[in-house]
């Protein structure tokens, strides 16, 4: 029984380990350490204070969805879809967002510290109160951005995306 009872911890850290080879569920509080959800449609899904720690979101579709205060350190989110989601506290530390497209995503007082943002898409994001030390925001576009200083930032990119909208 003692080798048993002794085998059952590695077990557990070996599952802990290797998260993503187990089904993550999609609500609030999940807990989910190397999650798997590249190319998915999570279009409106509640991830509200989800721990999803290096976790895999690139490519996938989180328009309108709640991710306030989750934890995604160290996240993968490259071109990822966060049109108009909620991300209001959420902790992106070290995560790479490259390509992503934030349009009207809300990010206040988002944990951005040493993200790579470069090309994404900051339309209409809200960075109220935002963490940005040490973040690349190379050839990220800003139009009606509002920035953590409280200064609304439209960058030269912005006047061709107000006429592509008008056509």
């Amino acid at each position: 029984m003692n080798k048993i009872l002794l085998g059952f911890p590695l077990l557990l850290a070996s599952l802990a380990a290797h998260a993503s080879w187990i089904e993550c569920a999609i609500i609030p509080h999940s807990q989910c350490p190397h999650a798997e959800f590249s190319g998915k449609n999570l279009a409106q899904a509640n991830l509200q204070e989800a721990h999803l720690l290096e976790g895999d979101l690139s490519h996938a579709d989180l328009t309108k969805a709640n991710l306030k205060g989750a934890n995604i350190y160290h996240g993968k989110l490259v071109g990822g879809n966060f049109t108009e989601a909620d991300m209001t506290d959420i902790t992106l530390y070290n995560s790479d967002l490259s390509g992503a497209n934030l349009t009207g995503a809300n990010m206040t007082r988002a944990k951005l510290k040493g993200a790579n943002l470069s090309g994404a898409n900051l339309t209409d994001t809200n960075l109220t109160d935002a963490e940005i030390d040490r973040v690349r925001f190379n050839n990220a576009i800003f139009c009606r951005t509002l920035m953590p200083n409280g200064i609304v930032n439209s960058g030269a990119h912005c006047s061709a995306i107000k006429s592509a909208k008008s056509d």
